[in-house]
C-alpha cells in the first residue's frame, strides 16, 4: 500500500464543493497490486460525506470495490458505524444481485432500519 496515497484519500476535502480531484486518487488506489488495502479509506470518505456521492466520483470507488471483490465485510462495518448514501447503495446493489446476507446479517434488515 502507498501510505501517502491512502492518507491523501482519507484527508481529501472537496474544493468549493468539487470532488473531481479525488477521482485520480481513487483510480490510482484501485490500480495498486492490492486495492483492498484502500477499502477503509474509501469507506472513511463515504462516512465523511454521508449524504453525497461526490458528484459521481464516489462511484469510482464503489464500482472498483465491486470489481475487485471482498468488500462485503468492510461495507457492513462502515454501514453499521455510520450509514451513508453510498453504503446504502452498495448494500442495495448486493441485495438486488441475489446476496441476502453478509456473514449472518440479513441485508434486508439493514435496509429496513
Amino acid at each position: 500500500m502507498n501510505v501517502a496515497l491512502n492518507k491523501q484519500i482519507r484527508e481529501f476535502q472537496p474544493t468549493e464543493g468539487c470532488y473531481k480531484a479525488l477521482e485520480p486518487l481513487l483510480k490510482e488506489a484501485l490500480a495498486d497490486t492490492d486495492p483492498k488495502e484502500y477499502y477503509d479509506a474509501f469507506f472513511y470518505i463515504f462516512e465523511q460525506y454521508p449524504n453525497d456521492d461526490g458528484d459521481g466520483v464516489f462511484w469510482t470507488a464503489s464500482d472498483g470495490m465491486e470489481k475487485v471483490g471482498d468488500f462485503q465485510e468492510p461495507l457492513l462495518f462502515s454501514f453499521q458505524r455510520s450509514p451513508s448514501e453510498m453504503t446504502q447503495a452498495m448494500l442495495t446493489r448486493l441485495y438486488n444481485s441475489g446476496v441476502d446476507k453478509i456473514g449472518n446479517i440479513a441485508i434486508q434488515s439493514l435496509l429496513d432500519d
